[in-house]
């Protein structure tokens, strides 16, 4: 391992901390016959999350094998997931002062008097001792979100600048399970989307796959593909 690779940053560590954090057994959060996220991220090391893309293709129904019991293709769809860890490490957004002490207050019950989701008691009086401004309370899972794990948090103003308290799901059911809030300061407000297929449409889902020859995962073969790798009945069918 090279040193640019041992230089972890501390919104890497923060990440990782959250995708790997405990958020317990609900019973409206029912996982127990194939884990949990938290579960699943912490059979994993926080190199592991550092190799992953952004973004990943899968492609179903692709191969003639997989037809109907008429003998009609089924439609092929191409499945896009945007890995959590990379999304929220790569640039948009850092940590200030103001943040650090946020998040240095986890140790402690939710609040149940705080607008804010998942913010604990502590964090609330210091949310309280500021000047701050709710912009917008959201959840991706209410969208068509290509994100690896639902995000839920709130975009606020502090002194009209903008910052975001954020929470990531490490359960099952999406209405329980989601770790304690970190707050977090963006580099631009909104600098992303809470439907994350905006960020992508489907029509540049697809040129990823045939102009520019990306790597996929074929789903009836289940083996690593390319475009160029395809037969002529494939390519047709994947463009269709």
């Amino acid at each position: 391992m090279n040193s640019q690779e041992l230089k972890i940053s501390p919104i890497e560590e923060l990440v990782f901390s959250m995708l790997t954090e405990n958020t317990g057994r609900h019973f409206l959060d029912s996982g127990d016959a194939y884990g949990r996220n938290w579960e699943r991220n912490a059979l994993k090391e926080l190199r592991d999350f550092r190799r992953q893309p952004l973004d990943e293709y899968t492609v179903h129904n692709l191969t003639q094998e997989n037809t109907s019991l008429d003998g009609q293709p089924h439609s092929v769809w191409i499945e896009r997931t945007v890995h959590v860890f990379p999304f929220l490490t790569e640039g948009g957004l850092e940590l200030d002062d103001l943040c650090d002490k946020f998040n240095a207050l986890t140790d402690d019950d939710w609040s149940d008097d705080s607008q804010f989701y998942g913010v604990t008691n502590k964090q609330h009086e210091l949310l309280s001792s500021l000047d701050i401004t709710e912009v917008h309370c959201f959840n991706t899972y209410n969208g068509d979100s290509d994100l690896s794990q639902v995000l839920q948090g709130s975009w606020i103003r502090i002194d009209d600048e903008p910052y975001l308290i954020l929470q990531i799901h490490g359960g099952c059911d999406v209405r329980g399970g989601y770790t304690t809030a970190r707050l977090f300061k963006p580099h631009e407000q909104y600098f992303f989307h809470e439907y994350c297929r905006d960020w992508q449409e489907s029509s540049e889902v697809l040129e990823e796959l045939v102009e520019y020859n990306r790597e996929f995962y074929c789903d009836d073969t289940k083996t690593l593909k390319t475009f160029d790798n395809l037969s002529t009945q494939e390519q047709e069918n994947l463009q269709s």
